[in-house]
């Protein structure tokens, strides 16, 4: 096919032609695109609330369980400050055997940190040692504290002044007027019989009770 002189040059000076949009076909190609991410989001929105469902049904079963597996409480719990010292004595009494265990000793008065590490060494001085492992500071509420045994060159009364500085953020003047009115021991009954001379109460919990999975209070209803 031939082509007059300078037909290249008009076609490549020839003017371009919009094509018409085809608004029907826009619509349908928009409406596919966005089809796929709404049912993406359905799926997922429903994979997330069973997620939620299974996690809140097996909180539920955990918290149901947890005080079977976890029974083991000393304290008054819906008793009386005097209901409570009885059971205790009686609990006390009827310890048997020489291994030791855990036990609440309640005070008859709020301890400061050396009249609380006082009384242990008098206790110690013709009994076996107790360990220390939890403070409970006087006042509302429930306030623990756990405790070490003090390292070489220290002793119990620094141990339990370090915990009232603790508790009054870092201030002396305000750590001196911090005092206790509970401990967790762990000991034998006949040296926690010989405590609980000096104390309020001291009930022991069962020779298998664990610690950190003891349920304690330190106030009774009628404080």
């Amino acid at each position: 096919m031939t082509h007059k002189p300078g037909s290249q040059d008009a076609y490549h000076r020839r003017r371009s032609q919009a094509i018409a949009v085809n608004k029907r076909r826009r619509r349908q190609l928009d409406w596919e695109d966005t089809r796929k991410p709404a049912w993406v989001a359905w799926l997922s929105g429903v994979c997330t609330i069973a997620l939620l469902l299974t996690l809140l049904a097996l909180g539920a079963t955990e918290d149901s369980t947890a005080p079977i597996a976890n029974g083991d409480r000393l304290g008054p719990f819906d008793t009386s400050r005097m209901q409570y010292q009885h059971r205790a004595q009686q609990t006390l009494a009827e310890a048997q055997g020489d291994e030791p265990r855990w036990a609440l000793v309640l005070a008859d008065r709020p301890w400061t940190s050396d009249s609380m590490a006082k009384l242990l060494s008098d206790v110690e001085t013709s009994h076996q040692r107790l360990r220390v492992s939890t403070v409970y500071a006087a006042g509302s509420g429930l306030v623990a504290e756990a405790v070490g045994e003090p390292a070489i060159g220290h002793t119990r009364a620094d141990v339990f002044a370090n915990v009232a500085l603790d508790l009054a953020g870092e201030n002396p003047r305000v750590a001196k007027r911090v005092v206790f009115d509970a401990m967790l021991v762990y000991g034998k009954p006949d040296t926690l019989r010989a405590l609980s001379q000096r104390v309020f109460s001291v009930e022991p919990a069962p020779v298998d009770a664990v610690y950190g999975k003891i349920g304690v209070r330190t106030q009774a209803l009628d404080q």
